[in-house]
C-alpha cells in the first residue's frame, strides 16, 4: 500500500520450514513491500510524465513553423526541424537537455514552397506503408496517391515480408510497433533475405527495376512515436536506412523519398501568408464553430492537441453531417498539419464559452 492505494500484491508461501514468518520477518516484509509500492508508483508517475513530454515533443516537431527554445543565458538549446532548416543549423539532439514548455519562441516563418507534382521522365515508384493503424496508412496514402506512386499496404510485418516479396518496393515505411510481427524483426528478415539473394537470380532485388532503374536494395524508413535520440542507434543497428518521427509533416516525407529514392519534384511557391486561407477564411470563422455542439468542438479539440488522428477523423465525419463545407476545410487543415491554427481559433471559442 502506499498513500491508500494499493499498488501490488506480494503472495508468499512456505510449506518446508516452521515458523519461517515470525512477526518480526512480518515486518521486515511489510516495510520492503511499502519501499516497493512507492518505487511501483513513482515509476508509473514518471512514465505518464515521459509519455506526456513526449507527446508535445511530437507535435512541437511537427510544426510547420519554426520553434525555438531559448536558455536562461539567452542561447538556443533547442529548434523544431522547420526552425533547423530554416536556420541551417540542427539543434535536435539537444532537446532532450530542456524543458521545450519554457521559453518557447514561434517564428513567423513558413515553409515557402509546396509539392505539386513529380517531375517528368521519371520511373513509377512503389512504396508500401506498413502499419497496423488505418488512420496512419490512410494519411500516407492520401499525400502520396495523388502523384502517381503505386502504393501497397500491410498490417503487421508478416503481411510486409509478403508484399516486399512480391512487388519489390523501392521504399517502406515501417511502423515499428506493429501485432503478430512488429517492425524491427520485419526489417532484419527483408534485409537478410537481401543480403543471401543479392546475386540471386531470383532475388526480388531484380525484379521490375522500375523504368530500367535498378535499386541495390529497398530503402526502409522506420516510423516511430518515440521522441528519444538514443534509440536511433538502435533502430539504424536492424537495418533501417532512416527513421521518422510520429507526427511527420508532408515535407518531412517529400524529403525523405527525394534522399532515399532520388525523387524530383515540381514546387509551387507560396506567400508567406497562413496556409490556412486556402481553405476559404470565410468557411473557418468562429461563428461557424459556435453553431456546432460544443461536445463535438471540444472532442475535436482533444483529438488534435492529443495527436488522435482517429479521434479527430470522428469529430470531422460528425461536423459533416451538420456543416460540411466547415468539415472539409477542417480536415484540408488537419491534412496540411495546420494543427496549430485550428487550435488557436478553436482555443479562442474555449475563452468565450467559459465566460
Amino acid at each position: 500500500m502506499n498513500q491508500g492505494q494499493l499498488a501490488a500484491i506480494v503472495y508468499l508461501e512456505n510449506n518446508l520450514t516452521a515458523q519461517a514468518f515470525t512477526p518480526d520477518r512480518l515486518e521486515v516484509l511489510k516495510l520492503l513491500s511499502g519501499q516497493a509500492a512507492i518505487a511501483l508508483t513513482n515509476a508509473k508517475l514518471y512514465t505518464e510524465v515521459k509519455e506526456r513530454e513526449n507527446r508535445l515533443t511530437q507535435f512541437i516537431n511537427a510544426m510547420p513553423i519554426g520553434v525555438t527554445v531559448i536558455d536562461s543565458s539567452g542561447q538556443i538549446s533547442y529548434a523544431n526541424p522547420t526552425a533547423s532548416q530554416l536556420s541551417g543549423i540542427n539543434y535536435i539532439p539537444e532537446l532532450n537537455k530542456v524543458n521545450p514548455v519554457a521559453n518557447v519562441e514561434i517564428t513567423s516563418q513558413q515553409s515557402t514552397r509546396r509539392v505539386i507534382a513529380l517531375a517528368p521522365n521519371q520511373p513509377k515508384y512503389r512504396i508500401l506503408i506498413a502499419d497496423d493503424a488505418f488512420e496512419s496508412r490512410q494519411l500516407l496514402v492520401k499525400l502520396l496517391l495523388p502523384f502517381g506512386f503505386e502504393i501497397y499496404q500491410a498490417t503487421n510485418g508478416i503481411e510486409a515480408i509478403e508484399c516486399w516479396e512480391k512487388n519489390s518496393p523501392h521504399l517502406i515505411f515501417m511502423d515499428l510497433r506493429m501485432p503478430v510481427m512488429d517492425g524491427y524483426e520485419a526489417t532484419k528478415q527483408i534485409k537478410a533475405r537481401e543480403t543471401e539473394d543479392k546475386l540471386s537470380s531470383s532475388s526480388p532485388l531484380k525484379k521490375g527495376g522500375g523504368g530500367g532503374i535498378e535499386f541495390r536494395s529497398t530503402a526502409i524508413i522506420a516510423v516511430t512515436a518515440s521522441s528519444f535520440e538514443e534509440e536511433k542507434a538502435g533502430i539504424m543497428a536492424i537495418g533501417c536506412d532512416d527513421f521518422l518521427r510520429k507526427p511527420f509533416t508532408e515535407q518531412h516525407i517529400f524529403d525523405t523519398l527525394h534522399k532515399h529514392m532520388g525523387v524530383q519534384f515540381v514546387f509551387k511557391q507560396l506567400n508567406a501568408a497562413s496556409n490556412l486561407k486556402e481553405t476559404d477564411a470565410n468557411i473557418l470563422t468562429k461563428q461557424a464553430f459556435c453553431d456546432l455542439p460544443w461536445e463535438l468542438v471540444a472532442n475535436l479539440e482533444q483529438g488534435i492537441s492529443n495527436l488522435d488522428l482517429a479521434m479527430v477523423q470522428r469529430a470531422i465525419a460528425q461536423i459533416r453531417e451538420i456543416n460540411q463545407p466547415l468539415a472539409e476545410a477542417i480536415a484540408l487543415g488537419v491534412q496540411k498539419f495546420q494543427y496549430e491554427q485550428l487550435l488557436d481559433l478553436i482555443t479562442s471559442l474555449s475563452m468565450n464559452h467559459e465566460d
